[in-house]
């Protein structure tokens, strides 16, 4: 019979949650697309380049949300295993992350202010859910791997 300390059982769960974290996020952007696809008659991708804007379906949303929470899932993961305060670390980049990933909507043309407000909701929506969630599955204070020899 297996036995697991407190630790190895709370960082089992966390393993487990993990996968719903990211499934949450992308629900909560598919909900807040259609809410502001109906409200700003169509969301749409700011045009960079000679490209023209182009609309923004449930597919690209989910699509991106779910590459975005992956690799937040991923990068605790490998923060965790890297250093002491890996969650602190971790907390602080995908905060600059977020920050960074604002310019897209804010920049480019071809987009009302509505579309652009819209789109920064959009990705604030999915940071709200998938930030402090990977968050709660980690553990203040865990000990890398190469303190552990």
């Amino acid at each position: 019979m297996t036995s697991f300390t407190r630790s190895d059982r709370a960082t089992h769960l966390g393993a487990l949650a993990r996968p719903g974290v990211v499934v949450a996020g992308v629900l909560v952007a598919l909900a807040v697309w259609g809410a502001a696809d109906v409200a700003v008659d169509h969301l749409r991708e700011p045009a960079f380049g000679t490209a023209p804007p182009r609309d923004l379906g449930p597919g690209m949303v989910a699509g991106a949300s779910m590459v975005g929470g992956l690799i937040g899932w991923a990068a605790l993961a490998v923060a965790e295993r890297l250093f002491a305060r890996g969650r602190t670390l971790w907390l602080w980049a995908v905060s600059v992350a977020l920050l960074l990933s604002l310019r897209g909507p804010l920049s480019g043309e071809g987009v009302s202010a509505g579309n652009r407000v819209a789109l920064v909701v959009l990705h604030l929506a999915v940071a709200l859910v998938v930030i402090p969630l990977l968050y709660r599955t980690s553990h203040p204070g865990r000990r890398s791997r190469s303190e552990d020899h």
